[in-house]
């Protein structure tokens, strides 16, 4: 509400959002920022001594930390409690809203993420583990028989050591792709299931075990092209899905209605048009609310 008040609102916004995707290579060897660069106008309208330099640096970073109390439900990283931490490795990854990201780890893995989806990475001596909230993530493991790479969502494990596959955490729902390579999949401190390459494990909430099946792996990747796409997906996870772009908060209040089972492709940048649909082809309905944001309910 505060960015559509003005569009010097949302400009501020955006800058400080830069400003924190940018925050990790202020001091990143060997591509660090410049200060000319992270300090944008402030550096360009007059060039400070270092004294200054530290001065506003730290300004900024105090305005990055309030912003980080602002909206830490977009940004949010848990600390992990790996045992095997010691002498490791951290990042933080994250995304905002309607955008995405490609990150190397320091393990030499590659991830893409969809928009409003937040990683924390631990590179210790024996075992690589991330832990990631709701979101979308693809990942392409770096080769490294002593080191398995474990992703934490929620109760769920995914295990691999060198492969690709793609998560998608949507509320009580996870979804994983195997483009590559083998994949284990369980609940934490349960047995799971082994997926290879062309397979979907897909684990709902209190499942006593997943559906799996076979699929073709690219479908789970057309989010990188704008597109989701749905095959048989209840319509609560759906929604989730599509909050990451939207520019209006969808909110589901039937768990009828989020129980349908949906299948079709919302481009990202038509989100709103597809929920205006929703009513037309299932028995829900929709109610506004005062700040502009979609209630989806019984018909």
């Amino acid at each position: 509400a505060w960015c559509d008040a003005d569009e010097r609102h949302k400009a501020a916004f955006d800058d400080m959002q830069t400003f924190l995707q940018q925050m990790d290579r202020v001091t990143e060897w060997p591509d660090a920022l410049s200060p000319e660069y992270w300090l944008g106008d402030l550096a360009q309208a007059r060039r400070p001594g270092r004294r200054q330099i530290r001065r506003r640096g730290a300004l900024l970073l105090a305005m990055a930390a309030a912003l980080f109390a602002v909206v830490g439900v977009f940004f949010f990283a848990p600390v992990l409690k790996d045992d095997d931490s010691s002498g490791g490795v951290a990042q933080t990854i994250f995304t905002a809203a309607d955008t995405t990201r490609a990150a190397r780890l320091a393990d030499g893995s590659q991830v893409d993420l969809a928009a409003r989806t937040s990683l924390a990475v631990q590179i210790g001596e024996h075992q690589r583990t991330v832990t990631m909230r709701d979101g979308i993530a693809y990942f392409k493991v770096a080769k490294d028989p002593s080191k398995p790479f474990i992703v934490n969502v929620g109760k769920y494990r995914v295990r691999a050591v060198g492969t690709a596959f793609n998560i998608r955490s949507a509320g009580e729902r996870m979804v994983v792709t195997v483009a590559e390579g083998t994949v284990d999949v369980f609940p934490e401190g349960s047995s799971g299931v082994r997926a290879h390459a062309g397979t979907e494990v897909a684990w709902a909430a209190n499942a006593a075990a997943p559906a799996v099946a076979p699929v073709n792996p690219q479908a789970a990747l057309e989010w990188q092209n704008n597109r989701l796409d749905s095959v048989n997906e209840p319509l609560a996870a759906v929604v989730v899905d599509l909050n990451r772009y939207s520019q209006r908060r969808i909110t589901l209040r039937s768990a009828a209605a989020g129980g349908i089972m949906v299948t079709g492709t919302v481009r990202t940048g038509d989100v709103q048009a597809w929920v205006e649909a929703l009513p037309s082809l299932f028995p829900v309905r929709l109610e506004r609310e005062a700040d502009g944001g979609i209630v989806i309910t019984d018909s």
